[in-house]
């Protein structure tokens, strides 16, 4: 049942809600926070980590390659770990673990050292934003779920988006170590207070692990994050990725079949029958594809077009950050009031009009610029996620909390990496035909010296990097275009309470009688008959129980 007790009749409220969920939830949004900032931190540093242990370009990229594919394994197996140890202690012991894992890494004195020390931090940084979700759709009454998913989203959204402005800042004022060290004072403090004041989820301790449901998905996941990150390197026509990628595919859609087949599976796929979750799951591809490719090359923009250092390009980024803080709480009241249509159509159109306007981007183009434009695109992404989240969230039965809450986390870390991939293949290839043609239309450099002859294709360098980012944003642009059309398919209005319990059936009176004594009827009731009092969606979808409730019924 995946961590969850069962559900009441009407698939509604969690028993395990509480009132006093504030505090909690500011614990939760820390630990997210810290997971989630890390994996952006840590890519500002790689240059300088590169400079400090002496290592070649594509063996220090190995610090963030290896965080991510720890993810890719551990991630299917944080539900059968929430029901094993409980939810809540998985999360405590996920917080101490992973400031273990940081100060390692702040402690490492090689590049051999920092890969073993990542893998330790990913493993509870995996598992943390896995749980998080699961623990606030049960502690949170479900009246109150969109401003609680507000608050959350704060570090969801801002931590990607504060990671280049206070990497660059510790970089430029202290030292690498202390990027890693950052998390240490926060995780210990966070497992302290949830010893204390988060409240104590019980799990399902005797559930069987699927392991081959396991080892499919983590060889799947495995793969295919391998591929992303090494395809420019080993080529993307090459033997090597095409076989690699073939092989992850495969082991996916096995994972799929197995997960159908077990009584007991990893991850219950048939969450996705849902259609409201299914829709959000798909609106959150988009916007995760949007968002890791526009910072990422607007990271290199003002640095590489712009010539900014990394403190000065975080800064530059910096607005959208305080955008996202400012309307994403808001955004979960809206939510609570309208039903999640509403703010995901307004915010998504807004995204996409601020992604729009980063097509205008030139060498000439001002900070003062990209930070309005990034601004109103942030505005607008904080408007939509958290309602496209909590949509999903509520539309599934509680029973499928730990099954909805990991496919949103896995789709978010595959759907970013496979899609700035997509982009950055996309934006290589524009880059280069661009130079091409426009390197053939220079005028003979024969009367030209060699600082002429420089200066000149520095200028074009530039004018064709912007022409290939701008072509690249206009495709994020249309891909957020489809993500409003999908946002229509959301529900409409606020959410309604839900109903009821359905009363429980009974069999016919049995007797029950002794020597001494006449019969007295006694009511005893059915194993199954409680199934004709069932509406589809509490079935399981299970095709057996919906025929014997059928049976039953006529």
């Amino acid at each position: 049942m995946s961590g969850a007790p069962p559900p009441d009749a009407g698939g509604g409220e969690s028993p395990d809600a509480i009132q006093n969920w504030m505090l909690p939830l500011i614990v939760l949004t820390v630990g997210q926070f810290m997971a989630v900032l890390d994996m952006t931190i840590v890519n500002i540093a790689i240059p300088t980590l590169g400079n400090e242990f002496g290592a070649a370009t594509d063996d220090i990229e190995w610090v963030t390659t290896i965080y991510s594919l720890t993810l890719g394994v551990i991630a299917p197996a944080s539900g059968w770990l929430a029901d094993k140890l409980g939810p809540t202690r998985l999360f405590t012991y996920g917080l101490f673990a992973f400031a273990l894992g940081s100060a390692l890494c702040g402690m490492a004195w090689d590049l051999s050292s920092m890969i073993v020390f990542r893998v330790i931090q990913a493993i509870p940084g995996g598992v943390i934003p896995m749980i998080t979700m699961v623990i606030i759709f049960r502690i949170v009454p479900k009246a109150q779920l969109g401003s609680a998913m507000g608050i959350f989203g704060l570090g969801v959204v801002t931590g990607p988006a504060l990671g280049p402005t206070l990497g660059g800042w510790l970089l430029d004022q202290t030292s690498w170590h202390l990027i890693f060290f950052i998390n240490v004072p926060f995780g210990v403090i966070g497992a302290l207070i949830c010893m204390v004041k988060l409240p104590k989820l019980a799990g399902v301790p005797d559930k069987k692990f699927d392991f081959l449901g396991w080892l499919t998905a983590a060889a799947g996941l495995f793969g295919l994050l391998l591929v992303i990150h090494e395809g420019p390197t080993w080529h993307w026509t090459s033997y090597k990725t095409l076989i690699l990628a073939t092989a992850s595919v495969l082991c996916l859609a096995l994972f799929v079949v197995i997960q159908f087949e077990k009584d007991e599976p990893l991850i219950n796929l048939r969450v996705l029958k849902t259609f409201p979750y299914t829709v959000s799951l798909l609106l959150i591809m988009c916007v995760m594809v949007s968002m890791q490719a526009v910072m990422f090359f607007l990271t290199l923009f003002v640095q590489q077009v712009r010539g900014l250092q990394p403190l000065e390009a975080g800064l530059v980024l910096l607005p959208q950050a305080l955008a996202m803080m400012v309307i994403m709480p808001i955004s979960g009241k809206i939510f609570d009031k309208f039903g999640p249509r509403v703010p995901a159509v307004v915010g998504l159109s807004l995204a996409a009009y601020g992604t729009y306007l980063l097509t205008l981007i030139t060498p000439d183009t001002t900070t003062t610029q990209i930070m309005w434009w990034t601004a109103i695109r942030a505005l607008g992404t904080a408007l939509a996620m958290m309602p496209i989240f909590t949509a999903g969230l509520n539309a599934i039965p509680p029973q499928y909390a730990n099954a909805g809450s990991q496919l949103n986390s896995i789709m978010q870390e595959l759907s970013g990496s496979l899609g700035l991939a997509a982009m950055s293949v996309f934006t290589t290839s524009t880059l280069a035909q661009l130079l091409s043609d426009r390197g053939a239309l220079i005028k003979d450099t024969g009367t030209l010296d060699q600082a002429q002859i420089m200066g000149q294709y520095q200028q074009l360098q530039s004018h064709v990097t912007s022409t290939a980012y701008a072509n690249m944003f206009l495709l994020c642009t249309a891909l957020t275009g489809v993500g409003i059309v999908l946002a229509f398919l959301l529900r409409n209005g606020a959410a309604k309470p839900a109903p009821a319990p359905a009363p429980v059936a009974t069999e016919p009176e049995s007797v029950v009688s002794t020597a001494d004594e006449q019969p007295v009827p006694v009511a005893m009731p059915s194993a199954t008959s409680h199934l004709a009092a069932l509406p589809d969606s509490e079935l399981d979808f299970d095709p057996d129980q919906f025929r014997e409730r059928e049976t039953l019924r006529s």
